[in-house]
């Protein structure tokens, strides 16, 4: 659960525009489950994205809105509404 959302969604939604020709599934897994299968599996591609820079970055806004999936505002989140003392 992201530490931007206090509750879990009630509702998920998920798509598919080309299914399988038989079976398929769709897995939820942790984040860090997959950054550890990617370490073990593909060790030279993970060396390279380190070596790259390779950075995945969240924008949240500063108010909570929990109509969105972004949830809880980064004021919310770390109790401030000073932007610099969130950076801290």
């Amino acid at each position: 659960l992201n530490n931007q959302i206090k509750e879990y969604p009630k509702k998920v939604i998920l798509f598919c525009e080309i299914p399988p020709p038989e079976g398929g599934e769709t897995p939820f897994v942790p984040s860090f489950r997959v950054t550890e299968r990617m370490i073990e599996e593909f060790p030279e591609e993970v060396k390279k994205m380190e070596e790259k820079g390779l950075k995945y970055s969240f924008t949240a806004p500063s108010n909570s809105d929990r109509t969105s999936m972004r949830g809880r505002g980064w004021e919310d989140a770390f109790g401030t509404s000073d932007p610099k003392e969130a950076e801290k």
